[in-house]
């Protein structure tokens, strides 16, 4: 279960990686969130930020028109 769900739906990029950058500074080297957005580019930015921040996504998945990362934060 991720320690934060970030809502991030019907606003466009970048205020998805913005709002994932901000709640996952707060958390500990293990500790997931959970971003839900309805940005189609999402698909492409918050894989691109995950990587270049050295996070690890562990799930992507799409539900009711939303798209859900799982995102494990770096040591």
């Amino acid at each position: 279960m991720p320690a934060v769900v970030v809502d991030a739906r019907n606003v466009p990029c970048p205020v998805p990686v913005l709002r994932a950058a901000l709640a996952i500074r707060d958390l500990t080297a293990g500790e997931t969130i959970e971003v839900v957005t309805t940005d189609r580019v999402a698909h492409v930015d918050i894989p691109a930020w995950a990587s270049d921040m050295g996070h690890l996504i562990l799930d992507t998945f799409e539900q009711d028109g939303e798209i859900h990362f799982i995102i494990e934060k770096s040591g």
